[in-house]
């Protein structure tokens, strides 16, 4: 694991593969980067790999204060030209997916495509008082009450009760991130705000939802494909919120097949 000073903090990462065009992976609010593992092990042999953590989660400084995007976008690209990474494609869920869309938006030319799963482009105003109790249960308690809570939206219920010790490992690393950084990303979440702009993104983008996500829904997904010319949409079946977690083998195969169709970058 390697550490790097950028956008004045500093972040961890990993690189993974020999050779091969980039891809990037963002992780979602409460995970760090060990959240991709299943995809890592399966791409690294064609591809080259940058996995990080996200400002204020795993082993990434946090900073006080509620963030927003275009903050952690500037962290993702700052990140990417101190390693040298010129363009690739980018995956991001829930968070990291909101964060893939305003990068792209920021810098279109350093991202040869998208993968967009289990997020949105908006968040309605319904949603605020959600994130604001988030925020202040993160800052006065600490996670470990959240922890407790939030597998039921990250998983389906018989998920849950097949592979227990899966869901108390993300529980593990929901309790290890720092409050600080959590009520960050909470802050910024909310106001995410791109449908609108989708059409000005040039790259082409896949979709990929659980079909039982219950807290970025299908409806969601669609609406990103709705406003984004080049997009397409994978609903996968038996999936909630974490649905490369749940199903590593067809979130993969979604993956590699839309890698495929991009071609080289």
């Amino acid at each position: 694991m390697t550490h790097l000073t950028a956008n004045g903090i500093r972040m961890r990462y990993r690189l993974e593969g020999e050779s091969g065009p980039w891809l990037v992976f963002s992780n979602s609010l409460g995970c760090s980067l060990e959240m991709w593992d299943a995809q890592a092990e399966v791409l690294k042999g064609r591809y080259r790999l940058l996995r990080y953590d996200t400002r204020g989660h795993g082993g990434t400084q946090a900073t006080r204060g509620a963030y927003d995007f275009d903050l952690l976008a500037d962290d993702l690209l700052a990140l990417m030209n101190e390693i040298g990474v010129e363009k690739a494609v980018l995956v991001g869920l829930s968070m990291g997916g909101m964060l893939a869309q305003v990068a792209a938006l920021k810098a279109p030319e350093r991202f040869a495509g998208l993968v967009l799963c289990d997020t949105t482009s908006r968040y309605g105003p319904e949603v605020a008082d959600f994130w604001a109790n988030r925020v202040r249960l993160a800052l006065t308690e600490g996670l470990a009450g959240i922890a407790e809570t939030t597998p039921s939206r990250w998983f389906t219920p018989g998920y849950g009760e097949r592979h227990p010790e899966i869901v108390a490992h993300y529980q593990a690393m929901l309790r290890a991130t720092d409050p600080l950084g959590y009520a960050g990303c909470c802050g910024a979440i909310p106001r995410i705000d791109v449908t609108d702009r989708l059409d000005e993104l040039p790259m082409p983008a896949r979709v990929i939802v659980g079909a039982q996500d219950p807290s970025t829904t299908p409806d969601h997904a669609r609406r990103i494909v709705a406003a984004y010319t080049g997009a397409d949409l994978v609903v996968l079946e038996d999936a909630a919120h974490l649905s490369n977690v749940e199903q590593p083998e067809a979130f993969t195969a979604a993956v590699e097949e839309f890698l495929e169709r991009v071609g080289n970058w």
